[in-house]
């Protein structure tokens, strides 16, 4: 915050056409580096397997204090993305409000990378995960040439790996929910979603979806620029959002509209 520059700017040069093809070159180098510096994967239970997307999510989840295992009580569940740097602020401030009797006890379940794959793939799953479908955008804006270099970077094209909010919203609503609520006193009918930034973006996704399971949203800086301004085009069409919503907490802040990603 003290830098005084725009969320984004830090790599504003990768919106140059040039700078894909460099990339693309590069990648053999990266990857090579990346080999030099293995991460160790140890054995994980809390791995959770998606058949849908094909690859795998670590959950994470907080109990209240009055939690037992003989008890009958269930509690309220907010489901927390990108639980590898959100999980633990969430969960305290949860509770936190909780003892202050701001809020019911609730369970908070994050959904995250496995830690083994590391930091970089996290940063790149973020971005095919939590981006609507591309819905006939072409990455041909500033935005999408950037995003189309950070994937050079991998050997990738980004217009073929941004776009899976559809794959995580079918696991969100149909693969974890019977694990879940098979160890956990889960009320299936008092369920939020919380997400930051691109997650914050997928909240908005999951909102407009007519057979949301979740009742409470909250999007935190969400990314309003991914994939064309995607948020922006479906209610232009009058698109409708989640018939048993709620309520809806967006918080933006104040220089957010000019960064690069809005």
């Amino acid at each position: 915050l003290g830098t005084g520059k725009r969320y984004g700017d830090n790599i504003v040069s990768m919106r140059k056409p040039i700078m894909r093809k460099l990339m693309y070159a590069a990648s053999p180098l990266l990857k090579r580096a990346k080999q030099n510096n293995p991460v160790i994967a140890e054995p994980n239970p809390h791995l959770l397997r998606s058949a849908i997307l094909r690859r795998d999510f670590e959950l994470f989840v907080s109990l209240p204090p009055s939690w037992s295992a003989s008890s009958r009580r269930s509690y309220p569940a907010l489901f927390v993305l990108d639980a590898n740097i959100e999980f633990a602020t969430v969960a305290e401030a949860v509770a936190a409000m909780a003892r202050a009797g701001l809020v019911r006890e609730t369970i908070v379940v994050g959904i995250g990378t496995p830690r083994a794959e590391g930091a970089g793939n996290f940063g790149y799953r973020r971005f095919e995960e939590f981006a609507p479908e591309p819905d006939g955008y072409a990455f041909d804006d500033e935005l999408g040439h950037i995003f189309r270099a950070l994937f050079a970077a991998r050997g990738q094209d980004a217009r073929l790996r941004v776009g899976q909010a559809g794959g995580l919203y079918r696991f969100i609503r149909e693969e974890a929910p019977p694990r879940l609520l098979a160890r956990f006193p889960i009320d299936a009918d008092r369920l939020s979603l919380l997400g930051h930034s691109a997650s914050g973006t997928f909240v908005c996704y999951a909102l407009l979806q007519q057979d949301s399971p979740f009742d409470g949203y909250a999007a935190v800086s969400p990314g309003i620029g991914i994939n064309g301004s995607w948020l922006q085009r479906q209610l232009q069409r009058g698109r409708r959002g989640a018939a048993r919503a709620r309520s809806l907490v967006l918080s933006v802040g104040e220089e957010e509209m000019h960064n690069t990603f809005n």
